[in-house]
């Protein structure tokens, strides 16, 4: 996707500068905003406004949002742990239909009136942010340099991308959308197709044992659904196995059907995320 995708029609949009200098009071500073590839309202005239249902959903643009704030948080909080500030998110629709992409998921700082040097730094924060968000980026101008940031806020900021792109490791961007920081050295940044997918450490396999009583299966499937239990409680409802050997498919409906207990072993594998694993029922001893 290119840059001109989403500097093109936005003449009728305020100046950036004047506008992260607008204190709008009960909102904060606008420091960077959200906007889809097309316009959010289709028709305007003075009795109905139409409006594209698939792009004011779009919860990959809300979730990218969210991690941007969630990242200019942390940044207050470690680098201005003395100013009471933080920052917020407005959807904004534009009255007038006829402005290009007229809709923004846009960053508010909320705090004092001497936040506005706070507001300029998270402008270059989103920008370090967006840019470094996905591995490969070859054609969305990268900025290499931000001489704005300093070297151990970049630092800072490096654990905090990382934790981003795990976060939407391999989602998909079904609607396009770019992202624009204000301040001295404004930049576009646009997301399409989907996040690249991280570079996750995965754990080896390692084996499982417990007690459960059998919840379901799914004899077509291959998949048994065990509620675990500890120490005489439950403490997982209907988790679920895969069964690769089929001749435990007996000993589960026999356990199932006389509403007896099991001995289960398996293995934990994981596979492309270490907080995602798959359960694959190795060996089971109906109990009692």
């Amino acid at each position: 996707m290119k840059k001109t995708e989403y500097s093109l029609g936005e003449k009728f949009e305020l100046e950036s500068g004047n506008f992260l200098g607008c204190n709008l009071a009960e909102f904060g500073i606008p420091f960077s905003y959200l906007f889809p590839q097309s316009s959010l309202v289709i028709h305007l005239n003075e009795d109905w406004i139409s409006i594209d249902d698939e792009d004011v959903g779009s919860r990959v643009r809300k979730k990218f949002a969210d991690e941007l704030k969630c990242i200019c948080n942390v940044v207050i909080e470690k680098f201005y742990s003395g100013i009471d500030a933080c920052v917020s998110i407005r959807n904004l629709t534009a009255k007038n239909s006829k402005i290009s992409r007229n809709q923004r998921t846009t960053l508010f700082l909320i705090g004092p009136d001497k936040a506005g040097e706070i507001a300029e730094k998270l402008s270059h924060v989103t920008g370090f942010v967006c840019a470094r968000a996905q591995q490969r980026q070859s054609d969305l101008f990268i900025q290499d340099d931000f001489p704005e940031l300093l070297a151990p806020e970049v630092e800072f900021l490096e654990d905090q991308i990382n934790g981003l792109r795990k976060n939407l490791s391999g989602v998909k961007i079904n609607h396009p959308f770019g992202v624009e920081n204000f301040g001295s050295n404004p930049a576009i940044t646009g997301f399409s197709g989907e996040f690249d997918s991280f570079e996750f450490e995965i754990p080896p396999a390692d084996e499982v044992c417990g007690i459960a009583s059998i919840d379901g299966f799914r004899e077509f499937h291959n998949t048994a659904y065990l509620t675990i239990i500890d120490c005489d409680e439950i403490s997982e409802a209907s988790k679920n196995f895969a069964v690769q050997d089929t001749t435990l498919l007996k000993k589960i409906m026999e356990a199932k059907y006389y509403d007896k207990k099991i001995r289960y072993l398996a293995d934990r594998v994981f596979e492309n995320r270490p907080d995602k694993s798959t359960f694959i029922l190795k060996a089971i001893e109906i109990l009692g």
